[in-house]
């Protein structure tokens, strides 16, 4: 169940983070015939699939066992992936002149 888990929300993750990070970026630098939004699509875009892996092995392992051992751990290193990189696309969007 834990690797089904993690067979749906890893991709689910690539692609959601991919697609915000490419609509973000485009709209602080402007189109650049797609190379803005690719290259932030295939940077950012690994980082959601590892946190949506996580997340779908920490959700199967939290509620099948009803502990809070690793499934808790596990959520907790997805939620703080995620914010990390929410955190360095921020950074990149501020730091950029014009």
């Amino acid at each position: 169940m834990a690797i089904l888990a993690a067979l749906v929300l890893g991709p689910v993750g690539f692609f959601v983070f991919g697609v915000g990070a490419a609509i973000w970026m485009d709209s602080v630098y402007g189109s650049n015939s797609g190379g803005t939004e690719m290259e932030s699509f295939i940077l950012f875009g690994p980082a959601g699939g590892l946190a949506g892996i996580l997340l779908g092995i920490g959700l199967v392992l939290r509620f099948r066992s009803g502990r809070a051992g690793w499934g808790k751990g596990l959520m907790i290193g997805a939620g703080s992936l995620a914010g990390l990189a929410v955190l360095v696309l921020t950074v990149l969007a501020l730091a950029h002149t014009r």
